[in-house]
Formats: structure tokens, sequence, C-alpha cells
């Protein structure tokens, strides 16, 4: 059953561009049983575009319909293989490293066939690229390819090409080294910062001197590659962030983002390590309320999502919410409006591939956004799609919120006295059984209450500003909660006459 479902996660991962290269490599290496693998692939294709849970049934009906009729288990193991042997050729075709760790394997595929001329000039070839691209884990394979090729071309230079290749190979195992210790400690610093135990000060302190001290995260060197020199400043950006210097930590990511365009053939093989190190220095500024690059980034960003499918899923799931916060923050609703289009239809592509917590962000956004700008059928639609299903480990505060945020819809839209009663009774009847019927669900209950039973519009206003200040003096206290914001917001606007838009423009 767990094979059925990998089999199934593995094919609903693939982009329409890696299906479509899947069905031509299928038909070139499958002589014979081709239909077979790709109506078992079809198949399950067709439920994943369904959005269905995989049903075996449904591919042997397929399949016997075609007068087929495959050992399915073997069958469906042979198509797992196939298409991880498609991906990589798939890759091999777009990726550096792989490019050249295909080339290296035609070296030696040569040299055992006594072609030795023929390895040597494709080595040169492979060697100047490995070099271009800083690769001193492959320059070394590389490397023992030419010690055999030096040996077979015996001549009176040959002591000398040993000599050099000597010093190229010093020099790529140090390159190597450096690279594997500043992996060590990125390692290591990530493990201490993600640690479920809370570190003192004082322990903070002493992490942050002994990581700093290392002689290679303290400067760049001669063995510092373009890896090892984005991996030792990402290093020191999260050592400023455990020593609660956000400034540093974000100026540290700025550097890496100028290493990037330096070097501007690494950023093109690099892009998914770009646009997530684009990621970072927003998220940076962001913590710090500095949204004056935004634009300029997220365009950036936004520049490579044409790449890929890849590409555009990680564009779509950093750069466009981004955008969105950027633009609530910066208190421009009607410009929010215009994203819609795009992040509806990037949930609709990514839905699937998305981590829970970034798509309830994502639609909580979008509800917050249809509510400021007074189009609330939108809003609650969007409301209901975000609790279709309960999410109980991820981001229990936004659901928290959309179950309490729903009464204030359904009141907006002045939906019955009946319906939102019944719906404010069971809505209470779940927090208290959860345990989460606090100070601020009361307040928020009694408040709606006494608004469905205020009709008069003088004494609703006057029961909204009676609202306001009760807000005001929980606000007062210190309690938080994800919908005090918007409460407020939303209290101040019918309290006052204006719109939504009006009030969160001048907040």
């Amino acid at each position: 059953m767990q094979e059925d479902k990998g089999l199934f996660q593995l094919i609903s991962s693939l982009s329409p561009t890696e299906k479509r290269y899947f069905k031509l490599f299928a038909r070139r290496h499958v002589v014979g049983e081709t239909n077979d693998y790709v109506l078992i692939f079809d198949a399950i294709d067709e439920q994943v575009a369904a959005e269905m849970d995989y049903d075996e049934s449904v591919v042997a009906k397929r399949l016997k319909a075609q007068g087929r009729k495959p050992a399915l288990r073997a069958a469906k193991s042979y198509l797992s293989a196939l298409i991880l042997r498609s991906m990589r050729q798939f890759a091999d075709e777009s990726d550096t490293h792989r490019m050249l760790e295909a080339r290296l394997h035609d070296i030696r595929f040569l040299l055992e066939k006594g072609l030795v001329n023929k390895a040597q000039a494709m080595l040169r070839k492979t060697k100047k690229i490995a070099a271009h691209y800083e690769k001193p884990q492959l320059m070394l394979e590389l490397l023992a390819a030419e010690r055999q090729i030096v040996r077979l071309l015996q001549s009176r230079h040959t002591e000398t090409l040993l000599d050099q290749l000597e010093t190229d190979e010093n020099l790529a195992m140090a390159q190597w080294q450096t690279e594997l210790e500043l992996r060590r400690i990125y390692d290591r610093l990530h493990l201490h910062i993600r640690s479920a135990s809370r570190p003192t000060a004082a322990d903070r302190q002493f992490v942050v001197a002994d990581f700093a001290a290392h002689p290679l995260v303290r400067k760049r060197s001669e063995t510092h590659t373009f890896g090892a020199e984005v991996l030792r400043l990402n290093i020191l950006s999260d050592l400023a962030s455990l020593e609660g210097d956000h400034k540093k930590s974000r100026s540290q990511r700025k550097r890496i983002i100028a290493l990037y365009e330096s070097y501007p053939h690494q950023q093109r093989d690099q892009v998914l390590r770009y646009i997530n190190v684009l990621n970072n220095y927003i998220t940076s500024c962001f913590q710090l309320g500095i949204f004056d690059e935004f634009p300029a980034l997220i365009a950036k960003m936004k520049s490579f999502e044409n790449i890929s499918r890849e590409v555009r899923y990680q564009v779509f799931r950093n750069g466009v919410l981004l955008e969105l916060i950027y633009l609530m923050n910066s208190r421009r609703p009607e410009e929010g409006l215009q994203l819609l289009p795009e992040i509806e239809n990037g949930l609709r592509m990514f839905e699937r591939k998305l981590p829970v917590a970034r798509m309830l962000s994502f639609r909580y956004n979008v509800v917050m956004l249809y509510f400021i700008n007074e189009r609330m059928s939108d809003a609650l639609r969007v409301l209901n799609v975000l609790r279709r299903r309960e999410h109980p480990d991820v981001r229990r505060d936004i659901q928290h919120a959309a179950r309490l945020f729903q009464l204030i819809l359904h009141f907006e839209l002045n939906r019955t006295d009946d319906f939102l009663d019944s719906l404010m009774r069971s809505t209470q009847r779940h927090l208290r059984e959860h345990n989460l019927f606090g100070q601020f669900e009361q307040w928020l209950f009694k408040t709606l209450r006494n608004l469905t039973e205020t009709a008069d519009k003088r004494q609703r206003r006057q029961a909204f500003a009676t609202a306001l200040e009760e807000h005001r003096q929980l606000a007062a206290k210190g309690l938080r909660d994800l919908l005090m914001d918007e409460t407020g917001l939303w209290l101040q606007s019918r309290a006052t006459g204006k719109t939504l838009q009006e009030v969160f423009v001048s907040m």
C-alpha cells in the first residue's frame, strides 16, 4: 500500500514538462511494452488531476479496457524506476553539476574502450567547465581520470604533467575540505538554532563566539569557492540573528545577493538557491520593518519564474506571498486586489505541493484583503476553502482566527438571526470543548450578540463605538490575538461610518 502511494506521490510531484518528457522517454526506451507503462502512468495521472486518492481498481479497469493484463505490481515497480531514469536524464540536460557527472561517466567509458585521445579532448573541456563553476569534488574525480590518461600517454612531458596534477589536486582537495568544514559548521549552527530547548544568553554567546572564531568563518581565503563563500556569509548572518542583531544579519544576506550578482553564471546555474537568498533577505527586511526594497527584490524573483515549473513554484511560494504582505503593510489594498488572479492561479497549480502552513497563510491574507476592500462574499468564499479541512498541528492560530472571523463575515452579509445564532452556539461549543474560549473570544461573542440584537442604525453605531472602546481596553492590557487588528479595524469603520479601506489606509 505504501509502495502504491509512493508511485502516486511521485507522479503527483511531476510538472507538465516533466510528464511530457517522461512519455517521450518511455516511448524511446521501452520497446513493445510502452503502452502498458504509459497507460498505468496516465491512469494514475488522471486521479492526480482530479484530486482523488489513489484507487488501483481504476488503473486495473483502464488496462483491461485496452486489452492489457500485465503483472500490475511488477509493472508499477518498473514504472517507478523508469520515471526516475527519465528524470535523471532530464536533469542532466539542465543542471551543470549533473551535466558534469554525465561527462565524467562518458570519459570513463571512453577510457574503458581504449579511446584515450577522445577521452582527453572531452576531459579538457569538462575541466574548464568544472573550474568555471568551482566544483572541487568533481574536479578531483576529473583529475583522477587525467592521471589515468597521463599514464596511458607516456611522453617526455609526463613528469611536468604529474607535477601540475599534484598542484591542481592539492588545491581542489583544500577547496573541497573547506566546503565540507563550512557545511559542518552550518549544520551544527542550524541544529542549535532549531533546538527544542531554549538556550540561555550565555549559551548563545558561547556558540556565537566559538563559530565566529573559526578561521574559515572569519575571512575568505583562496580555498573558498563560490559555494563556500555563500556558506560562510550564511553562517555569519545566522550568528548575527542568534545574537539578536537583525541589522547585521540583514547586511550579511545583502552581501550574499551581491556575491551572486557578481557571478552571473552562478546565479543562472543556481536560480533556486538565488531565489531562496532573495527570500531570506526580504524576510530580514520585513522583520526590521524596512519595505522600500521590496518592489525591486520581488521583481528580481519574478524575472526567473519562466525558467521552469519548480522555479515558478518557489517564486509563488516566497515572492508572491511576500508581495501580498508588503502591499498590506504599506496600506495599498487596491493594488493587492490586482495580485489576486496571480494568487488564485498559483494556489490552483501548487496547492498539493505547498506546505500547509504556507497555504493557510496565503488564504488568510487573501480573506483579509477581500474584507478590507468590502468584498464580504469573496472573503467568506475563500475562508470556507481555508476551513475545508482541519490541520491540528499546523498554524492553529490561523485556523482559530478563521473560525471566529466567519461570524463577523456572516454578520456583515446580513445572515438571518437564527442562522447566525445557531452558528455562534456551535462555534462557542467547539471552543469550550477545546479550551479556546478565552477573554478575547468571550468579548467577541458578547459584542456580536449585542450587535445582532440592535436593529436601529443609530443605536448600532453606538454599540460599535462601545465595543471599540472595550477593544482598546483589551489591547491596553496587552491582550494580543491574531484577530485584534482586524476586529479593531472593523469596529472603527462601523463606529465612524468610514469604509474599512479608509480606516485601514489611515492606520
